[in-house]
């Protein structure tokens, strides 16, 4: 808030002496006034400060539920790291020795929790289930918190970086010589990839719906998330909007006038699923050069074609 000074000023709301103008307010106001005028803070008050006492009491309850109080050790901090039941869980210990959970799930499984207890105190208390679920709940009340990625964050980050990567080939999927086209220059880019291309590409049919080769797609996440199943990779893409045309997801294309055929398994990802990516940016379609060797792709813009050599992956 802005104010000047006057001593011969009126309050321009209650009629006093008037202390300051209020930018806020845009008039002279006295000091009461100016005081209301102020805008509420958008920023959000602190947090208060745990109850040292209070967080002794808690520490020295959770203790107890975990039988560690009859080998006279307590427990010095928690940390829960994550979300829900796959939390991951830390307890330090007063010996030195940490009691630590992938996620609080297994905190709930009393055989576990047991396991845990005498490997890192030496205690052995008779734990039941209700006994373990206290004990978690206990845990909530006290551990200092720490974000992470959810899992669909992270697979809604795979589909981003993909389709900003991918090179777009434009396709009528309604019509088979459209079809057909595209499907080849997709056979192309794998010869291309074969010989040490490091490339991709999605169709977009012409309602904006793009179509995602499911194996190059593993692929890519394989090199960023290790040895995930393509089941797991395809439940988590599913989960944050990405689908299939039918239950297999395979879509077949056949040549016009031949017999031969390509038969593939694709993700289909909805238009309003991606949001200004550079996928969408522009039209991109790719073609074998027919004399030339299987690692040169040539790239055929609206303009002019740019000629891309095969680089290692």
């Amino acid at each position: 808030m802005s104010e000047r000074f006057d001593t011969g000023s009126s309050c321009e709301r209650c009629g006093s002496f008037a202390a300051a103008f209020s930018a806020a307010a845009g008039a002279w106001l006295c000091a009461g006034c100016v005081e209301s005028a102020a805008p509420e803070s958008t920023v959000p008050a602190p947090a208060p400060a745990a109850d040292p006492v209070k967080v002794a009491d808690t520490f020295a309850e959770l203790a107890a539920l975990l039988g560690l109080d009859a080998v006279n050790v307590g427990i010095v901090s928690a940390k829960l790291v994550g979300q829900g039941g796959s939390a991951s869980a830390q307890l330090r210990l007063t010996n030195g020795e940490e009691l630590e959970f992938a996620a609080l799930r297994d905190m709930a499984r009393p055989a576990v929790l047991r396991a845990e207890l005498v490997a890192t105190a030496g205690a052995t208390p008779k734990m039941s289930a209700d006994r373990a679920v206290a004990a978690i709940a206990c845990l909530r009340n006290v551990a200092r918190r720490e974000a992470t990625f959810t899992e669909d964050e992270i697979a809604s980050d795979w589909a981003d970086s993909y389709l900003a990567l991918a090179t777009v080939i434009d396709v009528d999927m309604k019509d088979q010589a459209s079809r057909w086209a595209a499907f080849s220059d997709l056979r192309s880019l794998d010869d291309a990839r074969r010989e040490g291309a490091s490339m991709s590409a999605v169709l977009r049919d012409v309602d904006g719906t793009l179509y995602v080769r499911s194996g190059h797609f593993f692929v890519f996440v394989r090199h960023r998330a290790g040895g995930l199943s393509e089941g797991a990779i395809g439940m988590r893409m599913q989960r944050v909007g990405w689908g299939k045309r039918s239950r297999s997801g395979r879509i077949k294309a056949t040549a016009p006038g031949f017999s031969h055929s390509l038969n593939w398994a694709f993700f289909s990802v909805p238009p309003e699923h991606d949001s200004g990516n550079e996928v969408t940016a522009g039209t991109y379609v790719m073609r074998a050069r027919e004399d030339s060797s299987l690692s040169r792709v040539e790239v055929v813009t609206g303009r002019y074609p740019v000629t891309s050599e095969g680089a290692s992956s």
